[in-house]
């Protein structure tokens, strides 16, 4: 099993939450982003997932589902696998593939804050962390890191403060790199 797969199946990695925040840079058409977020759905709920349940819970027809579903395997977005005789849908190619198109890998993340923090952090923490690399961008969360250590705090409210001073200013990454970080106030 490679580095990624761990990463797509460990706890801070929200899936649903995952796909919504990478959507615009995983290119997929409206019905095959809803039913990548049905089968996580499905699958979080224990739900075995199947053409007939795809196909009531977002209203679309038989063929429609099968060929939305070969089209995310074709994408290599979709996995099959046979578990205690049953069918089961894997997710994993989505987290392959929007890493393999640049997206941020958010076990790397964790890292960089748990260094930081010299403790591991909860998952309220790690969740945390992931909603603002989805809402800001790694690279900013990772200046709002290093501003927070420079500083002597240490937490994720205060960064989560510095970052939205930076977005309420206007300030951009590249800015950020060039050294207006401290011009806050």
């Amino acid at each position: 099993m490679n580095n990624s797969s761990n990463d797509w199946n460990s706890p801070w990695i929200d899936h649903t939450m995952w796909i919504l925040g990478h959507l615009e840079s995983l290119h997929l058409s409206h019905l095959e982003a809803l039913t990548l977020l049905m089968i996580e759905y499905l699958n979080k709920a224990q739900i075995p997932v199947s053409h007939d349940i795809l196909c009531e819970k977002l209203g679309i027809t038989t063929a429609q589902a099968e060929q939305t579903l070969g089209d995310l395997s074709d994408k290599g977005f979709l996995d099959f696998a046979m578990e205690n005789g049953k069918v089961r849908f894997l997710t994993q190619g989505v987290y392959d593939r929007g890493l393999s198109v640049g997206q941020p890998l958010a076990r790397s993340l964790i890292q960089e804050f748990e260094d930081a923090f010299a403790r591991t952090l909860s998952s309220q923490e790690m969740q945390r962390i992931i909603d603002m690399a989805a809402a800001y961008g790694e690279d900013r969360v990772l200046l709002a890191l290093d501003e927070a250590i420079a500083y002597g705090h240490p937490d994720t409210n205060y960064i989560e403060r510095v970052l939205a001073s930076w977005q309420q200013k206007g300030l951009s990454t590249e800015d950020l790199r060039k050294g207006y970080r401290n011009e806050r106030r």
